[in-house]
């Protein structure tokens, strides 16, 4: 298991008792919690190494490895669940592993899960650019398949290439970045991942995102920019080999974020047939999954529990055997 803020930021082992009682959560990031020479602030950054070393002793000598990764909105119960529910449906091999990727996607209901999710659109981008890539890049001989639900797809594309931002969401992070010290001057820049190794099929379930968020980084508008069209997409990976998601033309959740396109927030991908019609002239690789009939729900052990899915993990080779 593996644990990240919205920042990216690794978890250390031990932190809460740096908070209550006597140093109450102010902030949703680890970092802002912090101050050059502050003993929290040293224990996060050599915490992360010894993760990252421990997870490629993890998974020395496996076949695959599978990395599961949540939506927002998800609580870490709702989350387990949910990855155990996958679990259950993989041919897990004892050559295989399995990663569980949980990030801060924050969580609210009713209006507050609207409010949310401006903030979570962002905050999956740096997940993914920050967290979820450096746990790939400890696995870098193994076939690696990812699967995602809602946000998560976000977070699984920011990793294996760098985002387009919303600028003023990009403006306020560099600027809170800047207060941390010279150590994270260039806090959204960071190097990709390597263009070789092991193969990578991704699985999105109900993906929440459209084509600004397969965008070339190139295509970053200027601060204040809230309309944009992305005239590029980014190059992939070659070892990226296939990206199915699914379509649901009945999610309630995905519905609201399809009406906002033409801004930085739209969900089109899992919901709207043409979004992925237009983005597959584009990137071959993306294989479409229709639910039929469609599900009017958007909980991720909803997705997990369809035959749309089963289907998926068979042409993925990575099916449980019957």
């Amino acid at each position: 298991q593996v644990f990240v803020d919205p920042n990216g930021s690794f978890y250390p082992s031990g932190w809460r008792g740096y908070f209550r009682p006597e140093r109450p959560w102010k902030a949703a990031s680890l970092l802002n919690q912090t101050h050059a020479g502050d003993p929290f602030r040293s224990l996060i950054e050599t915490d992360e190494p010894r993760q990252l070393a421990e997870l490629r002793q993890f998974a020395a000598g496996a076949r695959r490895v599978f990395v599961l990764v949540h939506g927002y909105n998800n609580s870490m119960k709702e989350a387990r669940l949910a990855y155990e529910a996958i679990e259950a449906k993989l041919d897990i091999g004892p050559e295989d592993r399995v990663v569980r990727f949980y990030w801060d996607g924050l969580i609210g209901h009713g209006v507050g899960a609207g409010e949310i999710w401006f903030k979570a659109v962002g905050y999956s981008q740096v997940a993914g650019v920050r967290g979820l890539r450096k746990v790939l890049e400890q696995f870098p001989d193994q076939k690696l398949v990812v699967i995602t639900h809602s946000r998560g797809a976000s977070v699984i594309l920011s990793a294996l290439g760098d985002p387009v931002y919303n600028p003023d969401f990009r403006r306020k992070t560099i600027d809170v970045a800047s207060t941390w010290g010279d150590a994270y001057r260039d806090f959204l820049t960071q190097k990709p991942l390597p263009a070789k190794g092991g193969p990578i099929d991704v699985l999105m379930l109900a993906p929440a995102v459209d084509r600004v968020d397969f965008c070339d980084s190139s295509q970053q508008p200027p601060p204040g920019e809230q309309k944009f069209h992305c005239e590029k997409l980014r190059t992939f990976p070659a070892r990226v080999r296939t990206m199915r998601y699914t379509l649901n033309t009945r999610d309630p959740v995905l519905n609201k974020g399809f009406g906002l396109a033409g801004r930085f927030n739209p969900t089109g991908l899992g919901v709207q047939d043409e979004t992925g019609i237009e983005l597959k002239k584009e990137l071959p690789i993306l294989d479409r999954y229709t639910l039929i009939p469609g599900m009017r729900k958007h909980a991720f052990r909803k997705y997990v529990a369809s035959p749309t899915f089963e289907k998926m993990l068979s042409d993925a080779g990575v099916a449980k055997r019957r």
